[in-house]
């Protein structure tokens, strides 16, 4: 009868314990290095600065008054940076829907309209959620609506700019790269965008904006952007949301005029100001990276829980 060696299992239990211990510690360190590589937040850089509008809630206006081109064109934008979108209308502002709202959008089309449309109920909603932390982007009529007579976000006046006819057609402007405000210094020093009877902006002396692009025509500042106390504008008096032969912008709206270039990325940086300068911070929004992060960090605590059950237990044999 073959019989083992006294003290055979024993060694052999130590033998077991020391690689288990050594597989726990291995294990233990690839949980922590990858938990730490996926804890990187999408939306967000390696400097800790957000690159999209990932769990950012954007509203664009699309009811009486709205060029429906235009509020397509911004759909598709927001839409472009990740962020989640809806179209509303009068009758949401009016039923307090704003509220969680991170950026209200008004496309190109009357002010006039839209204040038939919203009253000056509406119009109080509109100013009430700006001064409670919202951001607001105002295109063409949108950005007439931010103006004095309206809303009176803007502080200044407006002029035509000197260009013939009300268009639509192409026109070149200067991108301020030494913007104080949104980051634009490594782009373009021109674009190409829609010139369709639009102004430029004129602040009252004291009123600090921070010019985006201006008219080559006369230095005129036709889109900016700006603090209104603790919270944040931007107005663009042409049209950088459509993209001219290109179908990404959800319309075929003068797309034959076939533009050179795209101006989505410098709206991309001018949203990414609006929402860190913002009163209310993204991080208030869960996103589906902070659920990501949550899974993470459970797993990541589920696994270590579990190492250490195994190493008592063979601790234990």
């Amino acid at each position: 009868m073959n019989q083992s060696c006294p003290g055979t299992n024993t060694g052999w239990n130590r033998v077991l314990l020391k690689r288990m211990r050594a597989a726990t510690i291995l294990i233990l360190a690839l949980i922590l290095v990858s938990g730490t590589v996926t804890l990187r937040i999408a939306g967000e850089s390696e400097s800790g600065g957000i690159t999209d509008l990932d769990g950012i809630n954007v509203a664009v206006y699309g009811g009486g008054g709205a060029a429906s081109h235009s509020a397509r064109a911004l759909i598709s934008l927001f839409e472009w940076m990740n962020a989640s979108v809806d179209m509303i209308a009068a009758r949401n502002v009016l039923d307090g829907e704003l509220e969680d709202c991170d950026i209200l959008a008004y496309p190109g089309g009357s002010a006039m309209e839209y204040y038939s449309e919203l009253g000056q109920e509406g119009l109080n909603i509109t100013r009430n959620f700006v001064s409670d932390g919202g951001s607001y982007v105002g295109i063409c009529g949108g950005a007439t609506f931010a103006c004095r007579y309206y809303l009176g976000f803007f502080n200044g006046s407006t002029g035509y700019a000197p260009y013939t006819g009300t268009g639509p057609y192409l026109i070149n402007m200067t991108v301020n790269r030494q913007c104080a405000g949104p980051d634009l210094s490594d782009l373009p020093e021109n674009i190409t965008t829609m010139y369709w009877g639009s102004a430029y902006f004129v602040p009252r002396e004291g009123t600090e904006i921070h010019p985006i692009a201006s008219y080559g025509v006369n230095g005129e500042a036709g889109m900016l952007s700006f603090k209104h106390g603790q919270d944040t504008v931007f107005m663009s008096s042409p049209h950088p949301e459509y993209e001219e032969g290109s179908d990404r912008d959800d319309t075929a709206f003068y797309d034959h005029l076939n533009d050179p270039d795209s101006e989505w990325e410098l709206l991309r940086r001018v949203m990414i100001w609006l929402v860190e300068e913002s009163s209310i911070p993204p991080e208030l929004h869960p996103t589906q990276s902070d659920m990501t992060t949550t899974l993470v960090l459970g797993s990541v605590g589920l696994a270590g829980v579990t190492v250490v059950v195994i190493a008592i237990i063979y601790r234990k044999r």
